[in-house]
């Protein structure tokens, strides 16, 4: 699915953003705003590894890559 971590990644990003223009300092400029999204986003993702979703991931890569179900431990 798509949805939910392009979701994280622009409501974090934006909330942090939103908080650099309220006055937290650290927060203003719009790479560090974007750094902390995505961070949340691949937060989000890799949570998949500990669940049931782990299988429908390696499910998706291609036959090209044989191999990465081996990687991904």
């Amino acid at each position: 699915m798509l949805w939910p971590p392009l979701i994280t990644l622009l409501a974090v990003t934006l909330l942090l953003r939103a908080a650099g223009a309220a006055g937290i300092r650290p927060l203003r400029s719009w790479h560090t705003s974007l750094c902390g999204g995505l961070a949340a986003m691949f937060t989000l993702t890799g949570t998949a590894h500990f669940n049931g979703v782990r299988e429908d991931l390696i499910a998706m890569v291609p036959p090209a890559l044989p191999l990465l179900s081996c990687w991904s431990h």
